[in-house]
């Protein structure tokens, strides 16, 4: 038996199920078909990023996109981390894992962290400042210009869109 404190905790654990029982594609291509007539301000993604970004990873980096996601707010993650992780030299490292995702092992590690912050913020009335620093950015501004650069708007912005409402 499972169950979910709401509706958008019941989608992440249906996603979630689909993606154990039938794997990451149905998964994604469900996730996009369930938000499909929902309008988004903010350019907001219509698909859960987060499961983009595993079923990108593939099976070979499977276990390094987990390692990621708990190792997060570790600033000093580079590509001679993720590579040693992976027990592979770092230019190797480099060279597969793009053929594997279509981005450099930075870009990745970056869209991680920003949908880190993403739900952060929404899901959390955390000071962006801490926000920032559990997703491994080792400053607020540098948080602030992803946001910018990648959504079109700042961490408060998208606060405002997409927070839980204060108590």
């Amino acid at each position: 038996m499972y169950n979910s404190a709401g509706v958008t905790a019941g989608i992440d654990l249906a996603l979630a199920l689909i993606e154990r029982d039938y794997g990451a594609e149905i998964a994604v291509e469900t996730a996009r078909n369930l938000v499909l007539y929902f309008r988004r301000p903010g350019n907001q993604s219509q698909f859960s990023a987060p499961i983009e970004l595993r079923r990108t990873a593939g099976n070979r980096f499977q276990k390094l996109y987990d390692w990621l996601l708990n190792n997060i707010s570790r600033p000093e993650l580079q590509v001679d981390a993720l590579a040693d992780f992976m027990a592979m030299s770092p230019r190797h490292f480099s060279r597969c894992f793009h053929q594997q995702t279509g981005m450099s092992p930075g870009k990745y590690l970056e869209k991680i962290r920003l949908e880190k912050a993403r739900e952060l913020l929404a899901n959390t009335t955390q000071p962006i400042k801490s926000v920032a620093h559990l997703c491994g950015f080792q400053q607020e501004e540098r948080l602030r210009r992803l946001f910018v650069k990648q959504l079109g708007i700042t961490p408060s912005q998208y606060r405002c869109h997409f927070g839980i409402a204060e108590a």
